[in-house]
């Protein structure tokens, strides 16, 4: 009854030929005699933003978008759609996603919906930081521990 979801998006790369593909900028990394080498290029392309089930890896939403477009921009319409998706039949409780879906007013709206969300911080992050002062001043240890988990994919 309890669906954990996954949100992720990836890149689906084209060629400027295609009608509605989105243009970006990005640094690639490539081997060059000389070593590895950092150049600038420009894809072209849509990006797929699908949430699936963590349990089964059955997606429960997609939407494709320009390849240009934030992440950001769209979680919640994603996870709406996916709620929609599961009907009656089971409850989204729990959304894990990366940085690139942080958005202020959707973590405010998933709080409201009682809807847990995950998002992993680097340790020099603010956000870290913060975390750890509050776990250390609840539990009144002066040591934290971090955890580390993985999804498996």
């Amino acid at each position: 009854k309890k669906v954990t979801g996954i949100i992720d998006g990836t890149d689906i790369e084209t060629t400027s030929s295609y009608e509605g593909a989105g243009m970006v900028k990005r640094k690639k990394k490539v081997q060059k005699k000389t070593g590895i080498k950092e150049i600038e290029c420009i894809l072209y392309g849509w990006k797929a933003i699908v949430l699936f089930d963590r349990h089964t890896e059955i997606p429960l939403a997609v939407k494709v978008v320009p390849i240009n477009e934030h992440e950001s921009t769209y979680t919640r319409q994603v996870i709406e759609q996916a709620m929609r998706n599961l009907g009656h039949h089971s409850k989204l409780t729990k959304i894990l996603m990366d940085r690139g879906f942080i958005d202020g007013a959707t973590m405010y709206w998933l709080d409201q919906k009682k809807i847990t969300f995950v998002v992993p911080a680097r340790t020099n992050m603010d956000v870290a930081k913060d975390a750890r002062a509050l776990a250390q001043a609840a539990l009144g240890h002066t040591e934290t521990r971090e955890e580390r988990h993985s999804t498996g994919r």
